[in-house]
């Protein structure tokens, strides 16, 4: 008897005629002695989360070789659609600036139906935050002649959690030789979401020391995927100790 083949299923006609339904997908019929096969195309696709506002990515199937820029959340679809039969492969092609994107169910085969879970997860940029705010003068005010004070700076990566770790490349200071770091850090330091590290920094006071104490303290890190220098100005006096009437010094 006559048959149809849908995919390896062979159908038979002698019991009557049988009608395929494609649900909207492209089929290719053809004959071949006798036997009737149907070969659907299918499309790839799934769904981006987690990309960051004026981001993009790129997404690539490396079978067909296509790509596609995506640069919103939400649903995906490859143009070329594929075979049934044919494999795909999924990958990020261009990654978002400052994000790391990974692809779930990357690989696989064409079946009888599109395919629309290779999803793509991006992690949220790293968020540099700086207590006190990046920009405010750390005032050490008037310290006295061979004394000294700290001040504490707190760098942090505030994402949310899985997001991305913050590189801080390194931290400096500059102007009046009174100033000094004395938390021992060295630098890059990797600071993982949630997490901080503390700079401490030292005015030292000395008689020959030149009013105002002035100085920067500056940072760099990678939040948001670019390089972006913050600093804070420093301020403080060098005074001496006062002696009052009762003996006391002050």
């Amino acid at each position: 008897a006559a048959g149809a083949t849908l995919g390896a299923t062979p159908l038979n006609f002698a019991s009557g005629p049988v009608m395929v339904d494609g649900s909207g997908n492209n089929l290719t019929v053809g004959a071949t002695n006798g036997t009737v096969t149907i070969t659907g195309t299918y499309t790839v696709g799934g769904t981006v989360s987690g990309l960051a506002t004026d981001r993009s990515l790129v997404l690539r199937n490396t079978v067909t070789g296509e790509s596609l820029t995506r640069n919103a959340n939400g649903a995906y679809t490859f143009a070329t659609a594929q075979a049934s039969g044919a494999n795909f492969s999924v990958s990020v092609q261009t990654q978002p600036i400052g994000q790391t994107c990974t692809v779930a169910n990357a690989t696989g085969t064409i079946g009888t139906a599109n395919i629309n879970n290779v999803n793509v997860s991006c992690q949220a940029p790293a968020v540099f935050t700086g207590t006190p705010a990046a920009g405010s003068t750390l005032d050490f005010g008037p310290v006295v002649f061979d004394q000294s004070r700290e001040i504490s700076v707190q760098l942090a990566n505030t994402t949310t959690a899985g997001g991305m770790p913050l590189i801080i490349s390194g931290c400096s200071l500059n102007g009046s030789p009174a100033y000094s770091r004395v938390d021992g850090l060295s630098f890059p330091q990797t600071v993982q979401p949630g997490a901080s590290i503390t700079l401490r920094v030292r005015l030292s006071s000395v008689a020959t020391l030149i009013d105002p104490l002035t100085g920067t303290l500056s940072c760099t890190h990678d939040a948001g995927g670019a390089t972006t220098a913050v600093s804070w100005p420093l301020t403080g006096r060098a005074v001496p100790q006062q002696v009052f009437a009762n003996g006391f010094e002050g």
